[in-house]
């Protein structure tokens, strides 16, 4: 007896969704932190040690912080721009490590290995939304990690 293959009935999903009007007048908003659970999950499922979850959290918890302080009109994950985040950058540079400790507060500024992590959170973070269509753009895509300027002999 010969085997029928069946083929591939109706449109492919892809064409659907680029012929399907209602999804290109809709488009859902993601809050930064509705983003974050939504990586968060994704991770969890990867198998992401818990101790890099929780870092995940905290550093993307010190860009709401600098958020809600410096740009209280700051809604959605979308809204993230390259400048926004260079900000940012600038703000962490400056920043005492420690502040707002008391007993640990430092006269030194957060180091640039630190500034770095942060980055690397917040780029890991960025192109996953992008990947998931979270948010159209990539604001990360072009920020390359904080360098000192010192050069060591």
């Amino acid at each position: 007896m010969k085997k029928h293959v069946i083929k591939q009935r109706g449109t492919a999903l892809k064409e659907r969704k680029l012929n399907s009007k209602a999804t290109e007048s809709f488009t859902i908003e993601y809050t930064l932190q509705e983003a974050l659970d939504i990586f968060l999950r994704a991770k969890v499922a990867e198998g992401v040690r818990q101790r890099t979850l929780g870092e995940y959290v905290r550093h993307i918890r010190y860009l709401t912080e600098y958020l809600s302080v410096y740009h209280p009109s700051f809604n959605y994950v979308s809204e993230l721009s390259p400048s926004l985040i260079r900000e940012y950058i600038t703000f962490s540079k400056n920043k005492k490590a420690y502040a707002g400790d008391e007993q640990r507060e430092k006269t030194t500024t957060l180091s640039v290995n630190t500034i770095n992590i942060r980055l690397r959170t917040l780029r890991t973070m960025c192109k996953f939304c992008v990947e998931e269509a979270i948010t159209p753009d990539n604001p990360m895509k072009n920020i390359k990690n904080f360098s000192s300027g010192l050069i060591l002999d």
